[in-house]
């Protein structure tokens, strides 16, 4: 920018009425160091000046212009890659036909799928290609399921805690293969069941344990019984405590 022109603009009276001239110009020249030449530029230079700092200002910032607008281009492309994709085309049809989170588990049971997303991809894969699904929207808890449908509901149910199946044993009086197909069960009826209680953590465990009236003696003889160490049969304990339904100690504080 021609920093000679820009003072020299500074110096004209709101509305260009009247210039700094005479004295008081070359007063204030020498404080800055340079006259104001725009002072006596006429009005056709000074316009053809102010169009090419507007052209060197717009060359100035084409090149960040253009990277911002080359960012958003390849966003676009790769949103339309993601939308143009085989597995979101299929999710988008599975969604669109009605079907919901709780359907997939019922039909990932019936198709022995490897967890809920792959059952709901195959089941827009087939609806695209224009099969009808097993059961209709929000009916797949109305069918019957074998065993080994249920067994698969239990394990897709995604479980985090091992020990589960053990506790629902022991408070329905069944095997832990019994208990787990029956979990399955009332997961695919759509009916509330303890699938997803997370395990206490250890120092919950431990005042649960010493709570209930168990001591370090207790722990010991739990110890010897699960054969394990006494901390780890504390917390085993303290964990049995706290679960629901609650897992019986096999002895008394």
């Amino acid at each position: 920018m021609n920093t000679t022109t820009a003072r020299g603009r500074a110096f004209r009276r709101i509305g260009g009425a009247a210039l700094v001239t005479g004295a008081a110009a070359c007063t204030v020249a020498a404080l800055i160091g340079t006259l104001p030449a725009q002072a006596s530029t006429p009005p056709a230079a000074a316009a053809a000046a102010a169009a090419a700092r507007t052209t060197a200002q717009h060359h100035t910032l084409g090149p960040a212009a253009t990277s911002a607008q080359h960012a958003a281009a390849l966003r676009d492309a790769e949103l339309r890659k993601i939308q143009r994709a085989p597995g979101t085309k299929n999710l988008n049809a599975y969604y669109a036909a009605g079907y919901k989170y709780e359907d997939a588990l019922d039909l990932a049971a019936l198709w022995n799928s490897a967890d809920r997303n792959h059952a709901k991809s195959t089941a827009g894969a087939d609806l695209r290609a224009g099969h009808a699904l097993p059961f209709a929207p929000g009916t797949g808890f109305t069918r019957s399921y074998t065993t080994a449908q249920q067994l698969r509901a239990y394990e897709i149910a995604e479980v985090d805690d091992a020990r589960l199946a053990d506790r629902l044993a022991t408070a329905w009086k069944v095997s832990p293969a019994a208990a787990k197909a029956k979990a399955g069960a009332l997961a695919l009826a759509n009916r509330p069941v303890p699938l997803e209680h997370p395990t206490p953590s250890a120092g919950d465990a431990s005042t649960a344990f010493t709570s209930a009236g168990y001591d370090y003696t207790d722990a010991v003889k739990l110890a010897q019984i699960w054969k394990i160490d006494a901390y780890s049969a504390k917390v085993r304990a303290g964990q049995d405590l706290l679960s629901s339904p609650q897992v019986p100690l096999p002895i008394q504080p």
